[in-house]
């Protein structure tokens, strides 16, 4: 009797988790069947790509900031940091003159990046460019360029005018020693190393005149983070697709059935949120927002606009930042920059977007991650009947 009663039990869980494994197959085959049946047929219907094509699209073509706004650091932060990622922008600046090396060493990891991969990457060769566009060597003492740079180590005093420049123009004389190597020197005279290359005039140089700098990833060289895109040369025009960590298209797409201006209230079918509240948040008041169709998870839902609503966003001591909010929206491309639907015009069912970026700092030293709240950089305009990227 036992025996029987234990058979029975063990089929009935066997069934149990048969139908569990079942409907979660059924549910990402549902996922893959949709995605593929919209994008075959996507070239019948007149609309926007679900997905950007990131071999094109660089920091230097990303539109200019829409609105201005700012990041004020307190100076405890900072030294926890390692850099100030303080900042103001200005609506109709290039992104990439705010955005900072330091923002993605998570996501796109930019640090890894060497000027020699930049050259590769662009098919432009930077060794004749003035070291005085290259705003990171300001920041580099002799012994910066010399960690682990056996180029510049192993070369003679006297065959490298740069650093010949850098000792007479601290008092330094240099007649006795044109023949030791660098790597001896620093280590005769430790003073050496601090001398800061900002005291020389940069616009005289270029980068080929700093033995081994190309070769050196950015993320060797001191004070990286707080360098800016613009600040690298050749940075910005790397497509995204090639960069070390780069973004991709994830999850579902969906039509763009309804854009629905504020009068619509409230939201109660969301698609929208943040990593920290969720990604169905709902709205009660001014709820512009766009329904969402063709598609058998999301038809109905409704994905709320960034303007209309925030949420709670970023963790750990950086997520105090931007008072710990951002606005409402998903992750079609990752985790480098949120996607959020912004103005909506109802009229002519045109929706555009807007795109955020954060700060993180991980790590030994863990601070976390602000809100995504740097921004808003315009993104892709949508009409009704456009396919959108769903992601998460």
């Amino acid at each position: 009797m036992f025996l029987d009663k234990s058979f029975r039990s063990l089929q009935k869980l066997q069934k149990s988790l048969k139908l569990t494994y079942f409907f979660a197959t059924g549910w990402g085959i549902a996922w893959v069947l949709t995605w593929l049946l919209l994008i075959s047929t996507q070239q019948r219907t007149v609309g926007q790509p679900p997905a950007p094509d990131f071999g094109q699209l660089s920091f230097s073509q990303l539109p200019s900031a829409s609105e201005s706004g700012s990041i004020n650091i307190p100076t405890d932060l900072k030294k926890q940091l390692n850099y100030d990622p303080s900042r103001q922008w200005q609506a109709g600046q290039s992104p990439a003159t705010f955005l900072k090396l330091g923002d993605f060493q998570e996501s796109f990891q930019l640090q890894d990046l060497s000027l020699k991969e930049i050259e590769q990457k662009t098919g432009r060769s930077l060794s004749n460019v003035p070291l005085s566009q290259f705003s990171l060597i300001k920041s580099q003492t002799l012994g910066s360029l010399a960690a682990g740079n056996p180029q510049l180590n192993q070369r003679r005093l006297k065959q490298v005018p740069l650093a010949q420049a850098l000792l007479r123009k601290n008092g330094f004389n240099i007649s006795r020693v044109g023949n030791q190597k660098i790597e001896q020197l620093l280590k005769r005279y430790p003073k050496l190393q601090n001398l800061s290359l900002n005291t020389l005039n940069l616009t005289q140089y270029q980068i080929s005149d700093i033995p081994g700098l190309k070769d050196l990833s950015l993320g060797r060289l001191k004070n990286w983070a707080n360098a800016s895109i613009a600040d690298i040369p050749g940075l910005a025009l790397i497509p995204w697709s090639r960069l070390p960590n780069p973004p991709l298209a994830s999850g579902g797409i969906a039509r763009l059935d309804l854009a629905l201006g504020e009068v619509e209230q409230p939201a109660t079918r969301p698609i929208s949120g943040s990593y920290q509240a969720g990604f169905a948040v709902p709205c009660t008041n001014n709820c512009a927002h766009i329904e969402l169709g063709d598609n058998p998870i999301a038809a109905g839902k409704q994905w709320i606009s960034g303007k209309s609503q925030q949420v709670k966003g970023g963790f750990g001591v950086l997520g105090a930042l931007f008072n710990g909010q951002e606005s409402t929206g998903r992750h079609p491309f990752g985790k480098a920059f949120k996607v959020a639907i912004w103005e909506i015009d109802e009229p002519t069912g045109t929706v555009t977007t807007a795109w955020f970026f954060r700060i993180c700092k991980r790590g030994f030293i863990d601070l976390g991650c602000s809100p995504y709240g740097v921004g808003p950089i315009p993104g892709f305009v949508y009409q009704e009947n456009d396919w959108i990227f769903l992601g998460i």
